[in-house]
């Protein structure tokens, strides 16, 4: 635990410690974790913003595959000033 003198005296590292997490799911390769059992799943709890989600992932995969290009046409003229 970085910084253990800025928690209250009750925080220790054992008692906190991620694996203790009791309730944990993954989307997209994104991990989530909740203290508490009453959330809805997570996907229902994503909701709407799934979409916009996913739309920046599929994205953002397809630059790392090489898919993207981008081709910028400039009609200009340019003047080099001393």
């Amino acid at each position: 635990m970085p910084w253990p003198d800025g928690y209250a005296n009750e925080v220790t590292e054992t008692r906190f410690n991620a694996a203790q997490i009791p309730r944990v799911e993954s989307y997209r390769g994104f991990i989530f974790g909740t203290l508490n059992m009453d959330m809805p799943p997570l996907t229902e709890y994503l909701g709407d913003v799934k979409g916009p989600l996913d739309e920046w992932l599929d994205f953002i995969e397809s630059m790392h595959a090489g898919k993207v290009t981008r081709t910028f046409r400039i009609n200009g003229k340019f003047t080099v000033l001393e």
